[in-house]
């Protein structure tokens, strides 16, 4: 799984930062979906996530979201209670960003940033996950979100300094 969860994060890395990856997410998807029952750490279903949102496979998104409903509302745990609190919400802020409903990707992920890293994965494997959340906020059309990408931008810059997400995305910021 590591493999896939660096593969998956670097390409929508740079799909973040617009840059053409081609159809490199459909080398994945084969690999994915022998384990999008598995949920055995809710920081793999975030990144099995991400590669069916790269595809763009409703049938396998479907099949995704009704196996993490199923595991949280069938399973005890502290991997069911993790998934429950911020896996499946991370999985449907992915969803909510890669279709373009940028506000409800902010509404979800807000809530739980401080919080993410109880899902597994180091600081900069886990940083993907405020990358969507900058995104959105940028991408929002509600003036709130926009207030909140500034202040989290800010957060970001005093902890990673000259950081480019922190110095691309301010010059955006300074002209609003």
């Amino acid at each position: 799984m590591l493999d896939i969860v660096d593969a998956s994060s670097i390409l929508l890395r740079f799909e973040l930062e617009d840059v053409s990856i081609g159809d490199r997410w459909k080398n994945l998807l084969p690999i994915i979906k022998p384990h999008v029952h598995d949920h055995i750490l809710a920081f793999n279903d975030a990144h099995i996530r991400m590669v069916i949102e790269g595809c763009d496979d409703d049938t396998v998104r479907k099949i995704h979201c009704d196996s993490v409903s199923s595991f949280i509302n069938s399973s005890s745990g502290d991997n069911s209670e993790r998934t429950r609190n911020f896996g499946k919400p991370i999985c449907d802020a992915i969803t909510f960003y890669h279709n373009g409903n940028y506000h409800e990707a902010v509404q979800t992920l807000s809530p739980i940033r401080h919080n993410i890293y109880s899902i597994g994965g180091s600081n900069a494997q886990r940083d993907i996950f405020t990358q969507i959340l900058i995104h959105s906020t940028l991408s929002s059309t509600e003036i709130d979100d926009h207030k909140l990408g500034k202040m989290i931008l800010k957060e970001r810059n005093m902890m990673k300094k000259n950081s480019a997400l922190s110095q691309s995305s301010s010059i955006y910021h300074n002209e609003e």
